[in-house]
């Protein structure tokens, strides 16, 4: 790692961390008040800050924060796990809001949450696992 003096990196993992721990908790206990919208968008963070960190450690970023863009600047992944990958990119395409030209919204339904929750947590799984070989300390 080319450490610039701040471990920023650190941050953007402990809040993937929490916000994938909040959609998890939230998805079990108060499914009447966080809707399969709002969990989408939660794991979308999750997955969002711990592809950043990963990326922040390396001192890489991505072209933009969706979902594909992220997925894109992190090539070891999809040489790790196609699968994930492309999983991730099929849930970005619940919200391609970015460009007026082709914005297209879909609204997730309740069957949709635990896969959102298992790409949030293999995410969070591929990330810990790869800065643990790395013997990040």
């Amino acid at each position: 790692m080319a450490d610039s003096g701040e471990n920023e990196w650190r941050l953007f993992i402990q809040d993937g961390d929490k916000y994938l721990k909040t959609a998890v908790n939230a998805s079990e206990k108060r499914s009447k008040v966080f809707t399969p919208d709002l969990l989408y968008n939660i794991v979308s963070m999750a997955i969002e800050k711990h592809v950043m960190g990963y990326l922040l450690y390396h001192n890489r970023l991505p072209d933009n924060h969706t979902l594909p863009d992220l997925m894109d600047a992190v090539p070891e992944l999809r040489d790790a796990d196609g699968d994930l990958c492309r999983d991730v990119i099929r849930m970005g395409h619940f919200q391609e809001i970015c460009s007026l030209n082709t914005y297209n919204r879909r609204i997730p339904k309740e069957g949709d949450v635990r896969e959102f929750l298992d790409i949030g947590t293999r995410i969070q799984d591929f990330v810990t696992s790869r800065l643990s070989s790395e013997k990040v300390q």
